[in-house]
């Protein structure tokens, strides 16, 4: 689990697009143009934080293209591939009861209502009909974050109670 105060990852910066800095944008925002919402965005560059400032943003396909101030040619706009964007935790909206960031779920142990230890959540990803968290433990297993199935999030002890069988 992250610390209240750190930042989170709200999207990833792809290739270059074009000969004038621009960048390909995933957002991992919902919905997906809330990412420009926020002003402050963070790259780690040398394992320091680097402020960029986004001049202009289009719709490309399924996902936007940006171009940043820092950012003036193809060259300087490579270095930057695959690079995650962040921002500051307390610039994020609060969320209501039962509403979690995928950040904050990230490691917690994920247990079944037995008591069965199935793991610790690893990664999560959209479907389109349902989130979907990956869970380590003896073996890999793939579970679908719904009402029905997650009973029970606790951050405080990193812990989730699920609704599932473990795998035989």
């Amino acid at each position: 689990m992250q610390n209240k105060n750190s930042s989170i990852v709200v999207g990833r910066l792809g290739d270059a697009f074009g000969l004038r800095g621009w960048l390909h944008l995933i957002s991992f925002t919902d919905p997906a143009e809330n990412i420009f919402h926020y002003s402050n965005w963070a790259v780690i560059v040398d394992q320091k934080p680097q402020h960029i400032t986004v001049l202009q943003h289009q719709v490309h396909g399924n996902h936007f293209v940006v171009q940043l101030k820092e950012v003036a040619d193809r060259d300087h706009a490579l270095l930057l591939k695959h690079h995650d964007i962040s921002v500051e935790r307390d610039v994020l909206p609060t969320l209501s009861h039962n509403q979690y960031y995928w950040a904050d779920l990230i490691g917690l142990e994920v247990q079944n209502t037995q008591g069965k230890q199935l793991g610790v959540i690893d990664s999560l990803f959209e479907t389109g009909a349902n989130d979907v968290m990956v869970v380590q433990g003896e073996q890999e297993i793939l579970i679908p974050y719904l009402p029905s199935v997650i009973q029970k999030v606790d951050l405080a002890k990193k812990i989730m109670i699920v609704n599932w069988e473990k795998p035989s």
